[in-house]
């Protein structure tokens, strides 16, 4: 999780102009999209764990939660933040970038929580 937060700032400063501009923005989308490569197979091998009967409802249900999710995120962001061409679009979208780590960071220290304590549990 601190790497995606890492990244998630990396994009927000890139488009604040603090740094290299485009140059910055393309190694934080490559940072981003390394992170993605990683997590995909983990995400996917657990979905199959899940149901070792049916490999393709697994997949399929991995494959169409990324979709739906990335669609509707960012449906919600472009909601949320407004036109581009508004005068206070930047500032907007660096405050809803920091929350939306926030939030994530959050979500992954629960989960992370959860499962110590699922580990913890006798079976």
């Amino acid at each position: 999780m601190p790497a995606f937060r890492c990244r998630l700032a990396g994009v927000a400063a890139a488009l604040a102009g603090s740094g290299g501009g485009h140059i910055a923005l393309v190694l934080f989308l490559a940072l981003w999209g390394t992170g993605l490569g990683i997590l995909t197979p983990a995400i996917v091998s657990a979905a199959l764990r899940t149901t070792p009967g049916s490999p393709g409802l697994a997949s399929g249900a991995s494959n169409t939660s990324r979709q739906t999710g990335g669609a509707l995120g960012i449906a919600l962001f472009a909601a949320i933040a407004g036109r581009a061409d508004t005068p206070g679009f930047l500032p907007h979208a660096i405050g809803l970038l920091a929350a939306t780590a926030a939030l994530l960071a959050l979500t992954g220290l629960l989960c992370l929580g959860i499962a110590r304590s699922t580990r913890a549990r006798p079976a």
